[in-house]
């Protein structure tokens, strides 16, 4: 029973209550827990950004129930397009993400075009309503991080052609500076193990070059015989002269 309650809190906590879907914190939960599946198995993993358009206009000219009824439907149309092991959430406002594991980009673009259709089949009297997307596959050790910042710079790049330029969402600004950070940090510590094995290198050099010398001279240094100093021949010792007798002293005149 107890367990059981555990369970749903968990699962409360990582849904957008709004939309059913993983929130930020759900979303990449699975996402990294897909990406290192995907590298022990060696298969490719797509991620899609998808961003409402003019959802602040929405708000504004048809109050927020309408907004979050363009919401709900989005997020109506993702599910009814994706398979039950790809991964759907809502980072926050209108930023929606997806990871389709085994899918190739060419594939996922073939997947948002599916999500535009249905998306534009069920609001057929808000025909103004649509969404901006962008995709990006997984290179060889890519992090979820890394992995986002590229679908987000191709949905931008979508929406710059659509609409003109869009400035990055607070969001999608913090996502991105991490990402630039986390790389930032990534090469700095390479740098520094670099560092660190060139100096272990150099200090195992010199002691393997102390040993050498020292094997070399050998014990028997410290018994050979002192070498004389340059320019100074041994000089012969001269013999002990013998002393000269007591001389008797005469008798001193008065």
């Amino acid at each position: 029973m107890l367990r059981a309650e555990v369970e749903r809190l968990r699962e409360v906590s990582m849904t957008d209550p709004l939309t059913g879907l993983l929130n930020y914190r759900g979303f990449h939960d699975r996402l990294q827990e897909e990406l290192s599946r995907s590298r022990r198995e060696h298969y490719p993993v797509s991620v899609v950004a998808i961003d409402l358009d003019s959802l602040k206009w929405i708000n504004d000219s048809f109050g927020h129930g309408v907004g979050d009824d363009a919401l709900r439907t989005l997020a109506n149309s993702i599910l009814g397009c994706v398979r039950p092991s790809d991964i759907s959430g809502r980072l926050g406002g209108d930023e929606f993400v997806l990871a389709l594991p085994r899918v190739q980009q060419e594939e996922a673009e073939r997947i948002v075009g599916r999500i535009h259709e249905a998306y534009g089949m069920a609001l057929p009297d808000h025909s103004h309503l649509d969404f901006s997307a962008g995709v990006a596959t997984t290179a060889e050790e890519a992090s979820d991080e890394r992995l986002l910042h590229a679908a987000d710079l191709a949905m931008y790049e979508s929406k710059r052609r659509h609409q003109g330029p869009a400035a990055p969402s607070p969001a999608r600004e913090l996502r991105a500076s991490s990402a630039l950070a986390i790389g930032e940090a990534q090469r700095l510590v390479g740098t520094a193990v670099e560092i660190q094995q060139r100096l272990r290198s150099q200090q195992s050099a010199r002691a393997q070059a102390r040993s050498a010398r020292a094997a070399g001279t050998g014990d028997g240094e410290r018994f050979r015989k002192p070498e004389p100093a340059a320019g100074r021949p041994d000089t012969p010792r001269r013999p002990d002269t013998p002393r000269r007798p007591d001389t008797p002293r005469g008798p001193t005149s008065s």
